[in-house]
């Protein structure tokens, strides 16, 4: 179910507090959220920044999240990208641990965004332009 814009604030702060806190110091721009109960992944947030786009979603009480220059649509998996001691155990995180992570991350991610633009990334980007 497509939550209304209205409701994104208060839908973040009750489903991830912590997420809450840190998009709120930093100023991130809630730009999607989502939520289903009956389904496995039960909710999902998209938050935009002026240095790149963030997504949440937990599945299962398992916490995800993915990272994007602010103008793809192309999401990296941020341990994966970050190359961190928990790769294999990306899906084990915590809400803490996913805010720690970020937190520590914060100037680090828009390089490592630029620099992992792969051929096939880019060249989607471009056909989408085209469009």
């Amino acid at each position: 179910m497509n939550l209304e814009a209205k409701n994104y604030k208060v839908f973040l702060e009750q489903t991830f507090p912590r997420m809450y806190q840190l998009a709120t110091k930093q100023g991130w721009h809630i730009k999607e959220a989502k939520y289903s109960p009956e389904a496995f992944g039960d909710a999902l947030v998209d938050l935009e920044s002026r240095d790149f786009n963030i997504r949440i979603t937990r599945d299962r009480s398992q916490i995800f999240i993915y990272v994007s220059r602010p103008e793809s649509s192309h999401w990296y998996d941020l341990v994966a990208l970050l190359g961190d001691d928990f790769k294999d155990n990306h899906n084990l995180f915590s809400e803490n641990t996913v805010v720690n992570l970020l937190e520590r991350n914060l100037l680090k991610i828009p390089a490592l965004l630029m620099k992992n633009r792969t051929w096939v990334g880019q060249l989607f980007e471009w056909l989408k332009r085209r469009k």
